[in-house]
């Protein structure tokens, strides 16, 4: 099972500054992309070497994926949209526009970024090449234990002026096996009787009662 575990940073004005160029680069970077792909109507073998921008290689790369995702799903809904269309005269039919990414964001994939003790580091671009930098981070005991898992993406955006760190964490899951077996039967004056394979019932509900709770129909005019 998957989760995402919520860590708010406390970076620094310069930090803050840096964050926040970043988020609205990779974003910048991700919407052109998408937008090549569309012009070409599909998408290309873009290499990370051919995104022009002031983000690390890690995260050019990654932008270079969430591009073909969104592409994806633009493709799909522009299918579905032809579909639909075809039932609909001019004036109803449905226009698929290119999607933009407008909310500031940037993602680093599980092996470019850390977990300290009260920190997070993750490589940003300053004075001209990629730099892995540590920034402080309020994680709470149940944060920390649960990131002691196996860890996936770190997406960073920013919510109501804080940046907002949001980790993928695997969270196994105890499977458990029995060979008991309950059977259940729907009714009006009981709403629900269960039977297990040991003999054993349980009633559930009163159906009178539900019945004085039903809404009253409304009278015929």
């Amino acid at each position: 099972m998957q989760i995402t575990v919520q860590v708010k940073l406390k970076p620094d004005a310069q930090q803050s500054q840096l964050i926040d160029e970043t988020l609205q680069s990779y974003i910048g970077v991700v919407n052109g992309i998408v937008s090549d792909f569309a012009a070409m109507g599909k998408p290309d073998k873009r290499r990370t070497a051919e995104v022009v921008a002031a983000l690390p290689s890690a995260l050019k790369n990654q932008c270079i994926q969430d591009a073909k995702s969104v592409f994806k799903k633009y493709t799909k809904d522009v299918k579905s949209a032809e579909r639909a269309n075809q039932k609909k005269p001019v004036a109803k039919q449905k226009l698929v526009k290119v999607p933009l990414l407008k909310k500031p964001v940037a993602i680093w994939n599980n092996q470019n970024y850390s977990i300290g003790e009260d920190a997070i580091s993750f490589p940003l671009w300053k004075e001209g090449k990629s730099k892995k930098l540590s920034f402080d981070a309020i994680i709470p005991e149940r944060q920390k234990a649960l990131l002691q898992n196996k860890r996936g993406t770190l997406r960073i955006t920013r919510k109501n002026g804080k940046f907002i760190a949001q980790i993928a964490v695997d969270i196994p899951c105890e499977s458990s096996y029995g060979s008991s077996v309950m059977g259940v039967d729907l009714g009006l004056k009981i709403p629900a009787v269960a039977v297990t394979d040991r003999g054993k019932v349980q009633f559930f509900g009163n159906g009178r009662e539900n019945k004085y709770k039903k809404p009253l129909a409304k009278p015929r005019s």
